[in-house]
């Protein structure tokens, strides 16, 4: 009797159709379709005209799926046919399955911003009214390119005073068109137009299932996918599961009589499938059964009847060495680890390293020359063409010019644009972004543009070179920078366009020089490369395996001796369980259900604060410490290496004043989360205007403490290469004894920062769009000005011109308005030392806020200023003030505006500062 197909097969089979798109199938689930078909994240709402999804409590319409490219296209429902939402917020999309399309970028809105008192330049000429929540006499903008142009240096500090600004998400094409047709109606048409998704929901493993006939689904009971077979689920695919009905397998004993010896011969046979429990047993024992092997000599038996079948699970009396001996060698075999590898591979040759050309000594996760393929991951496969290293990334082949193994960076050049800046692959530079990123603060892009049909015949521009590529013009030309903002391109139309990245030292170069085309393409771009199998082959190590790489599986292997590690015995791969007594790079690693309990289920009663990168909650672990588990909003894909970069990095760093990292979760938990120790009297913030204003005032001393701590902690993270990013009164706790601890936190170019609290962001962050650890010490400079004041770095209850509390500094020290700026309860007027302190360090604090960041002081010398201040080191030798002279190149701290003038300033060309031993 045939067994009917299982129901979750069956539901999971059939596609369905949401609003206006058909056809619709895994990851995704909604209407008639059960949520185990597809990932939680994927329910689609079909109940309007169009589908809609949801990442974190925000609502997409769905205007396109492509189920083959794992790629949608979405639009923001609030947005929709309306650039003046009620609550305008930033397009974040921040899960492990997502991640933005590769021609996704940035559309700067601001909202509310106070009129300039100069003249618009062109690029900022794109502004639009708003009847909602719109201030009067109140301006809104938006913005396509990259403040790079020097005319928006004097306004792009504007944008920190306006009441919102929201990041937003649009293609590539979308955005350059609204460049040049910046109109309010085309700003609606490119916010409906959405930008791009592409998913990854265990896309691997779903391929494997429905090449063995399987529906891909989602076990909602252990978060993991499911492969759904015809007779039932599987963890990965039916490969494994019988055509037939569900069977259970036993082992039978099969003698034969020799009649004439009355001895019997011992034969081990395969096993048999187990019928229903109705069928007779003895009918599975086949008279002459299929074996494995035999022996060939006899041994004795107890004599039997001739014909008795030995009954299932029984076995002959005593048995014999060599039927034992037999017996586990079947088993063996029977689960041994099966690969892709060659059957005379010598896997052991893995631990050897190889030279190819200027690179010396590569080993995993590089592969190439005598180390073989499957002793890496195929991404780092290194091809050695007469004596130079290539790699191949995205079916495009790259010289390596350089490989540092320590800072994870590699140099390369295209390949087919090595001898001639003529090419037949037209395509753009673009890496794989679970394993290589760019190096945004080494590297910029150049745009070539081939079969260019030009309106200037003569004389020929600088940026021309003459290409014969089979196109119906041979005029070519490059372009250093956005596109759109050079007006070249307005004479001349081009069939084809890429992009390639060259070093920012080199597009220097390039403009002072622009027959120096080819020479910058040789000199190549850097990239950080990311292994994301670090994690396995950290544990593989642990005992003494060698790593390796799996094709056919397309995971990673750890290599014991000259085979693959027994996944059964002792020598495990980390594959077998991440979250059960690991570690990674010396912290723990906490399972998420582990995290889970001890935040109460992520209690919103246990919160301790939210910022822009996560949540932290409070928490007690089962051996009974108290943490702050650190709940991630940055969870995509792409993101979850940087994840464990980070832990990396953050266990390296050891300071009195940073808070101690305890460990983190797996790379591939449900989310990223991180665990501190917990520090219990809150943050400057609290004490300075917050919740624990009440509990005690902040003396003077203690806010010195406080700063000389902090600037400690910072200028120790500069001096090892990481940014804070984020650095403000909410994010510096302090202890019951009142002593600093920050979290260290690394920036990476592709974090987007604009969530950032506005009141602290460098002015020169809305021109670039990167930070460096000049941007922290504006951040800084905004805390001193804090602590000298208590007040808040952004008030809208203030005066329009003191909203920012940054430009209200400024304009007090300048105008030699310092009283006005401490807080009273300082006794600043009747307290000569509060006084000549507070004086002080409103000056250093001035030098931090400078508009260029070339101007500001380093962590360094701010550090030592504040020791300094703290030791009354505030004058010369006979305690006069020193008067210091500036030079005519000096004078201007703040370009294209009058130069700052401190408290004390004497006059014309002559600043007076406090001196503690730096030159200014």
């Amino acid at each position: 009797m045939p067994i009917e197909d299982d129901e979750q097969y069956l539901n999971c089979s059939a596609s369905f159709q949401c609003a206006n798109i058909l056809n619709i199938g895994y990851p995704f689930w909604g209407s008639s379709r059960p949520d185990y078909c597809g990932y939680p994240e994927f329910k689609l709402n079909c109940t309007g005209d169009a589908p809609v999804i949801s990442f974190q409590d925000e609502d997409y319409r769905v205007l396109d799926i492509n189920q083959s490219a794992s790629t949608l296209r979405i639009a923001r429902t609030d947005y929709w046919n309306n650039v003046c939402p009620v609550s305008p917020g930033n397009t974040t999309i921040e899960v492990n399955s997502v991640e933005y399309a590769s021609d996704v970028q940035e559309l700067l809105l601001f909202y509310d911003c106070p009129p300039l008192n100069i003249p618009l330049p062109i690029q900022l000429t794109s502004q639009f009214n708003c009847s909602i929540n719109s201030t009067a006499n109140y301006i809104n903008y938006f913005v396509t390119q990259n403040l790079t142009n020097s005319g928006l240096t004097n306004i792009s500090g504007t944008f920190g005073t306006c009441h919102t600004t929201v990041t937003a998400r649009v293609s590539q094409s979308a955005r350059e068109n609204l460049a040049m047709n910046s109109t309010k109606d085309n700003l609606v048409a490119v916010l409906d137009s959405g930008f791009g998704l592409k998913w990854d929901a265990s896309n691997n493993l779903c391929k494997q299932c429905n090449e063995t006939g399987g529906q891909c689904g989602y076990n909602t009971s252990t978060a993991e996918f499911t492969c759904y077979c015809k007779d039932g689920p599987n963890p990965s695919n039916c490969a494994e599961t019988s055509k037939g009905p569900k069977q259970d397998w036993v082992l039978s004993w099969v003698s034969e009589e020799d009649e004439q010896s009355q001895k019997y011969s011992k034969t081990v046979c395969t096993v048999h499938p187990q019928q229903s429990k109705s069928t007779n047993a003895a009918h599975m024992i086949k008279p002459k059964p299929h074996c494995i092997s035999s022996l060939n000599s006899l041994s004795h038996f107890p004599p039997r009847p001739p014909h008795t079948q030995t009954p299932l699970f029984s076995r002959p009396s005593p048995m014999h060495p060599l039927f034992l001996l037999l017996l586990l060698l079947f088993f063996f075999y029977s689960f041994e680890v099966t690969t892709s590898f060659p059957s005379n591979a010598n896997l052991s040759n893995c631990s050897q390293a190889f030279d190819c050309g200027p690179l010396r000594n590569l080993s995993y996760p590089f592969t190439g020359g005598s180390r073989q393929a499957y002793c890496g991951p195929p991404e780092f496969h290194i091809n050695c063409v007469n004596d130079s290293p290539e790699l191949t990334i995205l079916s495009l082949s790259y010289r390596v010019l350089q490989l540092d193994p320590v800072r994870r960076n590699l140099k390369l050049a295209r390949s087919d644009l090595w001898t001639s800046t003529c090419t037949e692959k037209v395509f753009n530079s673009t890496m794989k972004s679970e394993f290589f990123a760019y190096n945004q603060s080494d590297d910029m892009d150049v745009s070539i543009f081939y079969g260019c049909n030009s309106t200037i015949t003569t004389p020929k521009l600088a940026n021309w070179f003459h290409c014969s590529n089979n196109l119906a013009f041979n005029d070519s030309y490059y372009l250093i920078g956005p596109v759109p903002l050079d007006p070249i391109m307005s004479t001349f139309k081009c069939e084809i366009g890429i992009t390639v990245p060259i070093l920012k030292t080199t597009a220097a170069k390039l403009v002072a020089n622009r027959s120096l085309f080819q020479e910058a393409i040789n000199e190549g771009f850097t990239v950080n490369y990311t292994n994301p199998y670090d994690n396995k082959c950290a544990q593989c190590l642990g005992v003494n395996g060698l790593c390796g790489f799996d094709s056919d599986s397309s995971e990673p292997v750890c290599i014991c001796g000259n085979r693959v590690c027994d996944p059964a015995g002792k020598k495990k791969t980390i594959a077998i369980d991440y979250d059960k007594g690991s570690t990674y790079f010396g912290v723990q690693v906490f399972s998420y259900t582990e995290l889970e309990e001890a935040t109460e289920n992520f209690n919103p009663a246990k919160e301790l604060g939210d910022g822009g990168f996560g949540t932290v909650y409070y928490g007690k672990l089962q051996d009974g410490r108290v943490v702050a588990v650190k709940r991630l909003y940055e969870n995509n894909f792409k993101r979850v290496e940087q994840f464990m970069n980070e832990v990396e990095i953050l266990t390296r760093l050891e300071h009195r004043n940073l808070v101690k990292l305890y460990g983190c979760t797996s790379r591939h938990s449900r989310e990223l989360l991180l665990v501190y120790e917990y520090i219990p009297n809150g943050t400057v913030a609290d004490h300075l205007h917050g919740k624990r204003v009440e509990s005690g005032f902040l003396s003077w001393p203690v806010r010195l403490s406080i700063a000389i701590e902090t600037a400690d902690a910072l200028a120790f993270l500069h001096r090892n290469d990481v940014i804070h990013r984020d650095v403000k009164t909410n994010n510096i706790l302090i202890d019951n004894d009142f002593c600093v601890k920050i979290v260290p936190q690394r920036c990476h170019a592709c974090f987007n920062c604009s969530t950032r609290d506005p009141g602290y962001v460098d002015p020169e962050y809305y021109q670039c769009y990167q930070l460096t650890d000049k941007s922290d010490v504006y951040s800084f400079g905004v805390v001193l000005i804090e602590l000298i004041s208590s007040l808040q770095a952004v008030d809208t209850n203030r005066h329009r011109h003191d909203i920012n509390l940054a430009n209200m500094a400024i304009n007090k020290i300048q105008n030699h308005l310092v009283n006005e700026l401490v807080d009273p309860l300082l006794e600043f007027e009747t307290n000569h030392v509060v006084r000549r302190m507070a004086t002080a360090v409103a000056e250093l604090a001035f030098r931090c806020l400078q508009q260029e960041r070339d101007m500001r002081p380093t962590m360094d010398e701010v550090l030592d200023g504040l020791r300094a201040i703290q030791n009354e080191d505030l004058g010369s030798e006979d305690g006069q003030a020193v008067v210091l002279d500036i030079g005519a190149d000096d004078v201007g701290l703040l370009r294209n505006m009058p130069p700052p003038l401190s408290p004390d300033s004497a006059g014309t060309d002559k600043l007076v500062y406090k001196r503690w031993d730096k030159t200014i």
